[in-house]
C-alpha cells in the first residue's frame, strides 16, 4: 500500500471513529470530544499560520513573501517540538513531514523565479527530509526536462511512480518539456 492511500484511510478512520464516538458517548462526553476537535483545529491554525499564508501567496504569485513566510514556518518548526508534533496535522497525504512540504514550496518558488539550481537545492532537500514523499520528485522530474536532462528526468518520474504518484499527465509534461525545443529529427 502506498503513503498516499495509507494516510487517506488513517483520515477515514479518524472521521469514522469520531463520528461514531459522538453519537455513542453521553451528551456530555460528545461535547467533550467536540471540544477537543476545536482545540486541535485551532492548535493547527495557530502552527500552521505562515504555512497557509504562503500558499495563499503562492496563489498570488506574491513569490517573495511566499518564500519568506515559508522561512518562518521552518524556523518555527525547528525550535519547537510541540509545533512539530502539531504541524503533522497540515502537512497532507503524501508526507507528515511539514517542513518538508515547505522545502518543495521554496523549491517550486525558485523553478518559478528561474533559478534552476536554488530549485533543485530546495527539492533535493525536501526529498531529503522524508524519502518516502513523492512530490519533490514530481518537481525534480519537470525541472529536469525543462533543462533538458532526459535521463535524470525520467528517473525522478520512475521515482515519484515507486512513491506513489500515479499522474499519466506527469509522462506527459516530462515528454513535453524534453520535446519543446528540441532540434527536429533528421
Amino acid at each position: 500500500m502506498t503513503r498516499p492511500r495509507r494516510n487517506l484511510l488513517l483520515y477515514l478512520a479518524f472521521m469514522l471513529v469520531f463520528g461514531w464516538l459522538s453519537v455513542t458517548l453521553p451528551f456530555w462526553a460528545g461535547w467533550i470530544l467536540t471540544g477537543l476537535l476545536v482545540a486541535v483545529l485551532v492548535a493547527i491554525a495557530v502552527v500552521g499560520r505562515e504555512f497557509f499564508r504562503a500558499r495563499v501567496l503562492m496563489r498570488q504569485r506574491e513569490y517573495v513573501a511566499a518564500a519568506q513566510a515559508l522561512i518562518r514556518f521552518q524556523e518555527q518548526q525547528r525550535s519547537s517540538s510541540a509545533r512539530r508534533a502539531v504541524a503533522v496535522l497540515l502537512a497532507g497525504r503524501w508526507t507528515f513531514d511539514a517542513v518538508a512540504v515547505a522545502e518543495n514550496d521554496l523549491g517550486a518558488i525558485a523553478s518559478e523565479n528561474g533559478r534552476i539550481d536554488v530549485a533543485r537545492k530546495h527539492f533535493d532537500a525536501s526529498a531529503a527530509l522524508d524519502p518516502g514523499y513523492a512530490i519533490p520528485h514530481v518537481n525534480l522530474a519537470l525541472l529536469l526536462a525543462t533543462s533538458k536532462d532526459a535521463s535524470g528526468a525520467m528517473a525522478e518520474v520512475a521515482r515519484a511512480r515507486a512513491l506513489g504518484f500515479r499522474v499519466k499527465a506527469l509522462q506527459r509534461a516530462v515528454d513535453a518539456a524534453l520535446q519543446a525545443n528540441s532540434p527536429p529529427a533528421p
